[in-house]
C-alpha cells in the first residue's frame, strides 16, 4: 500500500518548506505495516474520513490529505481538531515518517 500525507496550514505554515511524507508499506516490517493499513482502514470507515474540507473557525487550523493506492486509487482529507483516536494516531504516525531516512 502506498500512502501520502501532504499537511496545511497551522500557525506559521509555509507552503515551501512542507514535505509530503510517502510511505509504502512493503518496506516496512510486517507488523509496521500492519498497524499503518490498519489504521487507514479505521479512518476510511469512520465520519472523519468523510468531513468536508471546508475549514471551521480558525485560519490556523491543519488539513491533512491522506492519498491511498493498494491498487484502487483514493484520498481524503482530515482537520483539526481531529476526531477518532485512530485520525490522531494515523497522522501521528505517518508524520514520524518524516525525518526518517530512505
Amino acid at each position: 500500500m502506498q500512502i501520502q500525507l501532504h499537511q496545511t496550514g497551522g500557525i506559521a505554515y509555509f507552503p515551501a518548506l512542507e514535505k509530503t511524507i510517502d510511505v509504502d508499506t512493503s518496506a516496512l516490517p510486517d507488523d509496521e505495516a500492519a498497524l499503518l493499513e490498519s489504521l487507514v482502514t479505521e479512518v476510511e470507515r469512520s465520519d472523519d474520513a468523510f468531513r468536508s474540507p471546508v475549514p471551521a473557525a480558525g485560519g490556523d487550523r491543519r488539513q491533512y490529505v491522506v492519498r491511498i493506492d493498494d491498487g484502487t486509487a483514493r484520498s481524503f482529507t482530515l482537520q483539526d481538531p481531529l476526531g477518532q483516536t485512530s485520525s490522531t494516531d494515523l497522522v501521528r504516525r505517518l508524520n514520524s515518517y518524516r525525518n526518517r531516512p530512505g
